[in-house]
């Protein structure tokens, strides 16, 4: 039995092998009107991470039920509707094992939080955490106080300000806003991590008009602030948009990445010491049109963090990857330029694939997303070139490419080793059409190997 040869990528050793590859954009709302954050969580307690969004065209926040865990979302079901609101979040703020949800408006300068009321995503009607602040930003929850419940941090851009709320009770009632500082300049982005290795939870925070990024140390454990270290100061840069805190290295210590807006770059910053000493900037791109984003994750299942942004005028999102888990990373690679204006990004795995995918909320076309990752775990048995199965998920149809080889049969189990079906004629293309939705395993025998590879079929 001859297969016909198209050579994707050829591995000679005993390993498992990954890549990232993009799908295209699958629509999951084309009708939230300038959308403007995204973030994925389980909501309704099915072990399944759906999608909630924040759109300020529409004043609306809502969320998409992740229908059968294989990425096939559901209507929007509305949570809120207030003016501006433009970024969200999930977390358990009231300690009953179910995921509340978080927002700010920057035209009404409230905070609200709003609870999960039966775990099954219903929600009750927000709960104002502070009307202290001039044009709100991102709001995240951790414990900052170490007595295991969640408490807020926000940042607000048109009075400068850093602060955090306590979780009074676990139960969500906030205590008064307690400011870590006024002195951040036109703050926009926040993080929640550990920058000095003493297990306590510290803050990263960006000055966008003072080109600095800080970082605030919880020096007790209890919620005592410094007055913020520097990470970088730097009058020549852009204005600053976007931090997260991330291992990029590989050495066990929170590093530091940023997205530019107006330098149009993205790089990140080695903590020297684990104790939050910084080096200099690294850039990564200086390429990008006004990038907003600075995202990581593992795109390619290689064991790193790879790093994410976007160009919203030219319509890209991009990722680069991190060649040797050391922080050195290779040229841009493209993951789609069908999002118009990608504003916001959240990595998770939709499909059960064991990869990430990325759900994309874009402002311009009013659109939430998102993109399969194609990551594809070959498992090579007897070192010889892998075979290659395409489309993957599939619906109906697999077709298989590989060398010049010819196959004696190809056979297909579950995910726990049953037997399911064996192809021993001569064919182009294999007939799942009457399997159920799952993760099979394909293993495909030649006369010098044999080879596994991962399937879902939708």
């Amino acid at each position: 039995m001859f297969v016909k040869l198209i050579l994707y990528w050829m591995v000679f050793s005993y390993s498992i092998v990954s890549y990232g590859q993009f799908g295209p954009r699958q629509v999951v709302d084309d009708d939230a009107s300038t959308a403007a954050w995204v973030f994925a969580a389980d909501l309704d307690g099915d072990g399944h991470d759906d999608i909630l969004s924040a759109s300020s065209g529409d004043d609306t926040i809502a969320w998409y039920k992740n229908e059968d865990g294989f990425g096939n979302f559901g209507v929007q079901q509305t949570i809120a509707n207030f003016d501006q609101v433009d970024f969200v979040h999930a977390a358990d703020l009231d300690g009953d094992d179910d995921l509340d949800v978080i927002a700010s408006s920057f035209a009404l300068d409230f905070i609200f939080w709003y609870e999960n009321l039966d775990g099954l995503g219903t929600f009750g009607l927000g709960q104002t955490v502070s009307n202290a602040v001039d044009l709100p930003k991102e709001v995240l929850a951790a414990d900052l106080d170490g007595d295991d419940d969640l408490d807020l941090v926000s940042v607000s851009r048109d009075d400068n300000k850093l602060a955090w709320y306590e979780n009074l009770d676990g139960l969500g009632d906030f205590g008064p806003q307690i400011v870590l500082s006024t002195d951040v300049l036109s703050a926009v982005s926040i993080d929640l991590v550990d920058i000095d290795g003493d297990l306590d939870t510290d803050i990263l925070v960006t000055a966008g008009s003072d080109r600095k990024i800080y970082w605030f140390e919880n020096l007790d454990g209890l919620g005592t602030f410094n007055s913020g270290n520097i990470v970088i100061d730097d009058p020549s840069a852009g204005f600053f948009i976007s931090v997260m805190g991330v291992d990029i290295d590989g050495d066990d210590d929170i590093d530091v990445i940023s997205a530019e807006f107006s330098g149009n770059r993205v790089a990140w910053y080695e903590n020297l010491d684990g104790a939050g000493n910084f080096g200099p900037q690294q850039e990564i791109d200086l390429t990008l049109n006004l990038p907003s984003i600075a995202y990581a994750f593992d795109v390619d299942g290689d064991n790193d963090m790879d790093v994410l942004s976007q160009s919203s005028p030219d319509m890209k999102i991009v990722w680069y990857e991190n060649l040797d888990g050391a922080g050195n990373f290779g040229p841009q690679q493209i993951v789609s330029t069908e999002a118009n204006g990608p504003r916001s990004l959240y990595a998770t795995d939709f499909d059960q694939d064991t990869d990430l995918d990325l759900s994309v909320a874009s402002n311009a076309d009013g659109t939430i997303g998102w993109f399969e990752n194609l990551t594809l775990l070959d498992i090579e048995e007897n070192g010889i070139p892998q075979f290659r199965l395409y489309p993957n998920p599939v619906i109906d149809y697999l077709s298989i490419n590989t060398l010049d080889i010819y196959i004696d049969k190809v056979e297909i189990y579950d995910i726990s080793g049953r037997l399911f079906k064996t192809v021993s004629e001569e064919f182009n293309q294999i007939d799942l059409r009457e399997f159920n939705k799952g993760i099979f395993i394909i293993r495909i025998y030649s006369q010098s190997s044999i080879n596994s590879v991962k399937v879902i079929k939708k």
